[in-house]
């Protein structure tokens, strides 16, 4: 019925959104990749990941900044 067809729509849409951050986690420099997984995998605190990468803590930032910023512009163009 239409509740079988709404949830075969939503996992198209998940498998979708999944591949698509698979690609932009993987189009992510470096250090940018590096910077968001500690954050948003490891919950690692800004002044945690300045030290387990050897950077200063403005660069964390920055490039948190830039790799949310990357993955939500992917995310919101496939809508």
């Amino acid at each position: 019925g239409p509740a079988d067809e709404e949830r075969a729509e939503e996992r198209v849409d998940a498998q979708r959104t999944v591949r698509r951050l698979a690609a932009v986690l993987a189009s992510l420099p470096r250090r940018q990749r590096d910077v968001l997984l500690l954050h948003a995998v490891a919950e690692l605190e800004y002044a945690e990941i300045a030290a387990a990468l050897g950077i200063p803590l403005g660069t964390v930032r920055s490039a948190l900044h830039r790799a949310r910023a990357k993955v939500r512009a992917a995310l919101e163009a496939q809508e």
